[in-house]
């Protein structure tokens, strides 16, 4: 039964930021008997078999926003307090319940990781049937067994039809199930002055334009000033020389050497590349970064 509902529930309002299934360990009815019961507000809800479904819909999420969602807008949902949505509802005879943890210092990841990889041995009531996730932390749980593949649901590719690709490869999992669902995406914007992209781009033309910002590391060279970067009256030229370990510590070696005609400053940043894992990561990660003394025309220090 729940699975129906969590299908119902996805598909009819395409589950909040980026929402993905909970695995717990049960396969979804396939061709079982159902019957149609109609729910508060006339939509039909389906009931079928799957014992030991459980008939408690439990929902992870760090604010009301999704389940002021549902509150609002889905049909046949019966909240049990219209002033606060986080207490939960009904949805046919499941009842709806949500679990706010907030995203302060990492408090809602760091839940979603001690309750999901123990979701499948849950009692039935208990289990994590839905989790929502933002984009930029997706893949850490799409690419583990914690999160069912939206097919398992019975929802086809014809009703996800008019959903950005964007928002779909955002949850979908290295061998391409498609885990969660997102029912708004947010995009960044870039806005430039076609004047000043001529004459330092040397085009504006949009697609010109997007390669010179393609990645970071492509936007950093395009930036006039890169972050740790301020404005100076001389240059530097920076030679890593080395790294060297003690244990769970890393010392870099660098050479910096003022090339210019007046005295300044330099700032070293040290970037560090993740291997490629199942938890997806940041191309490049800034871990440190130190302030040279004052280093007269000529000079150099490590």
């Amino acid at each position: 039964m729940k699975k129906k509902v969590i299908s119902i529930l996805m598909a009819g309002i395409i589950a909040a930021s980026l929402a993905a299934c909970g695995s717990g360990g049960s396969a979804a009815p396939t061709a079982e008997k159902t019957e149609k019961t109609e729910a508060a507000g006339g939509e039909a809800v389906e009931e079928a078999g799957g014992e030991g479904e459980g008939a408690v819909l439990n929902i992870q999420c760090w604010n009301d926003e999704f389940a002021r969602r549902m509150r609002d807008h889905m049909p046949g949902y019966e909240a049990f307090d219209k002033d606060d949505a986080t207490k939960g509802g009904k949805l046919g005879d499941v009842e709806v319940r949500f679990a706010v943890t907030p995203s302060t210092d990492n408090a809602y990841q760091n839940n979603l990781d001690a309750l999901l990889p123990a979701n499948a041995d849950a009692a039935a009531d208990e289990k994590v049937d839905m989790f929502l996730v933002e984009a930029d932390y997706a893949l850490k749980y799409v690419n583990t067994p914690v999160a069912l593949p939206i097919a398992d649901l019975g929802i086809t590719e014809d009703e996800l039809a008019n959903q950005y690709k964007y928002t779909k490869d955002i949850v979908t999992d290295a061998d391409g199930n498609l885990k969660g669902l997102s029912w708004q995406g947010c995009p960044g914007v870039l806005i430039y002055n076609r004047d000043i992209a001529k004459e330092v781009l040397g085009s504006d033309d949009p697609e010109e334009v997007q390669k010179a910002v393609a990645d970071w590391d492509t936007f950093k060279k395009t930036a006039l000033f890169p972050f740790g970067f301020g404005l100076s009256y001389t240059t530097f030229e920076t030679k890593a020389l080395g790294v060297k370990k003690d244990k769970d510590t890393f010392t870099c070696e660098v050479l910096v050497k003022n090339t210019g005609s007046c005295a300044g400053k330099e700032v070293v940043q040290v970037y560090l590349s993740v291997p490629e894992d199942k938890l997806d990561q940041p191309y490049q990660q800034l871990v440190c970064y130190a302030k040279t003394p004052l280093l007269e025309s000529g000079a150099e220090c490590r």
